[in-house]
C-alpha cells in the first residue's frame, strides 16, 4: 500500500477482507512504515485496536503514518 496512491489504497486494504498482522481480530488501523536502509519501499501493517495501542510509541519512533478505515491520518510519526 502507498499513502499517495490515487486509487484509494485504504479502501483496497479493508475491501479485500484482510486480517490484522498480529491476531484474528479485525483491523482498525493501517500503519504505513516508511522505507529504511534495508527496505526501499513503504510497508503497511494492519493492526487491531489492542496492538495499535500497545505499539503507538514504537510506530511514532519509526515514523509510521497511521490511517483509519476512511483513510484519515490518525497519527503521523514523521517529524
Amino acid at each position: 500500500m502507498r499513502v499517495d496512491d490515487p486509487a484509494g489504497p485504504v479502501d483496497r486494504l479493508w475491501a479485500t477482507g484482510e486480517r490484522t498482522c498480529c491476531c484474528p481480530a479485525g483491523p482498525v488501523v493501517a500503519a504505513v512504515m516508511p522505507p529504511t536502509s534495508g527496505l526501499s519501499h513503504p510497508v503497511d501493517l494492519l493492526l487491531c485496536g489492542h496492538q495499535y495501542r500497545a505499539s503507538r510509541g514504537a510506530l511514532a519512533v519509526a515514523g509510521a503514518i497511521v490511517l483509519d478505515q476512511t483513510g484519515a491520518i490518525v497519527a503521523n510519526g514523521r517529524k
